[in-house]
């Protein structure tokens, strides 16, 4: 009975945190409060339009993606991203060049 009701008690307490991330309205209201929450304390003038600017620029760079910049790590995990194909690619390659130095001995 113990384990259900912490079941129900971290569905709810799981949904609440859901509720609140996507409820933009009041996630931008929190902010907003927040924001001029600072300004008192840091003693900044900032409008309201500038606080709306902040907000609406916040929430449209809140799920962008960029990608990492080139280096050695990348390439490797790069790498082990497509390990199955780069193994085939070796093996293919690897037999080719055998075949190729079997006829060639055979050749001579």
């Amino acid at each position: 009975m113990l384990r259900i009701m912490d079941v129900a008690r971290t569905l709810r307490q799981e949904r609440e945190i859901a509720r609140e991330q996507f409820n933009r309205e009041e996630a931008r209201a929190l902010l907003r409060e927040r924001l001029k929450a600072s300004t008192e304390i840091t003693g900044s003038h900032v409008t309201e339009e500038e606080i709306d600017a902040a907000i609406e620029s916040y929430f449209n760079n809140l799920h962008t993606f960029h990608d990492p910049p080139w280096g050695v790590q990348v390439f490797l995990a790069n790498l082990y991203v497509r390990r199955v194909q780069v193994l085939i690619i070796g093996i293919i390659t690897l037999v080719l060049i055998t075949g190729l130095w079997l006829l060639a001995g055979r050749e001579s």
